[in-house]
């Protein structure tokens, strides 16, 4: 629960503050879908520790699979992606704040003996 609200957050604040910038619709989506998408692995990995080989297999294929959203011009078409070069350092760097946040939760869960006792393979 706590993972969703802030990747929740973080969403809505990119797009309040990227509609606030009056960018294109376009942008202003990609922008949300980056953090969105940045968070979301950020989650990944925080529920992948204790990192094994397979753990760390996946967490490796889903950054290859994220980071290959931009760069071909096919997927930037078809998921009409469009980055929004003026917004992307605060579309970044409220991304790292969330994150920041995640690893904050998680680590207070965890001296908390939340989540112990759960199979983790």
């Amino acid at each position: 629960m706590p993972a969703g609200g802030i990747v929740a957050v973080a969403t809505f604040v990119t797009c309040e503050l990227a509609r606030l910038y009056a960018l294109p619709l376009v942008q202003q989506r990609t922008a949300a879908a980056l953090v969105t998408l940045t968070l979301s692995l950020c989650v990944l990995v925080l529920l992948a520790i204790p990192l094994t080989w397979r753990r760390v297999l996946l967490v490796v294929t889903m950054v290859a699979g994220f980071a290959l959203l931009f760069p071909l011009a096919v997927v930037r078409r078809f998921y009409e992606l469009d980055l929004p070069h003026g917004y992307l350092g605060t579309a970044l760097l409220i991304a790292a704040v969330g994150a920041t946040a995640l690893a904050a939760v998680w680590l207070f869960l965890r001296q908390h003996g939340c989540g112990e006792g759960r199979s983790r393979e």
